[in-house]
């Protein structure tokens, strides 16, 4: 299951995407003894035939920049090269 999750994860993505959602939420999870609240970084968005797509899911400590970019980063690694637009909630650096 984990490797299925990884290939998923990795996989190539489109060129193009007309609408991005960017969000972030705080879940707790179980890690061996202790229960920690870590931030889920999620993008899901649109291509030009208007099916939506899950580009990836990231787990981190807290949300940041950095991390932000590091998922940009990755995206664009993996195929993406041009956004229309991006719908993100307000985040303050």
């Amino acid at each position: 299951m984990i490797e299925t999750a990884n290939e998923w994860q990795n996989r190539p993505l489109k060129k193009f995407y007309t609408f991005l959602f960017v969000d972030c939420l705080y879940v707790s999870i179980r890690k061996e003894v202790e229960t920690k609240s870590c931030a889920v970084y999620v993008i899901f968005g649109y291509d030009v035939n208007g099916i939506k797509d899950i580009l990836g899911i990231w787990i981190g400590e807290s949300e940041g920049k950095h991390y932000w970019m590091q998922i940009f980063d990755e995206i664009k690694a993996r195929g993406v090269e041009d956004i229309l637009f991006i719908s993100m909630e307000g985040y303050r650096a």
